[in-house]
C-alpha cells in the first residue's frame, strides 16, 4: 500500500448509480395497475424481487408471449 500521507481525503464527491439502477429504475415508477411482459421467467423473478425491495408488491403470469409481471400495490 501507497504512503498513507499520499492518500488524499475528499469530500462531497457524489456517488455514480451502479450500472444495475439504471436497468431497473423504470419498474420503481410502475403505478398500480401498470405492468410489463418479459420473456422469461429470470427477468419477471428480476423485477418481482425489486418491486418487493421497493415495498411494493407484484403479481407475475405466464401469458402468450412471455411472462407478465403487474405491480399491484
Amino acid at each position: 500500500m501507497k504512503d498513507h500521507k499520499s492518500i488524499k481525503i475528499e469530500k462531497n464527491i457524489p456517488i455514480p448509480p451502479h450500472g444495475n439502477e439504471k436497468k431497473t429504475a423504470p419498474f420503481l415508477e410502475m403505478e398500480v395497475g401498470d405492468s410489463v411482459l418479459v420473456k422469461n421467467r429470470a427477468e419477471s423473478n428480476r423485477i418481482f424481487t425489486l418491486m418487493k425491495r421497493s415495498k411494493k408488491k407484484a403479481l407475475t403470469r405466464q401469458v402468450e408471449g412471455g411472462i407478465r409481471v403487474w405491480r399491484i400495490a
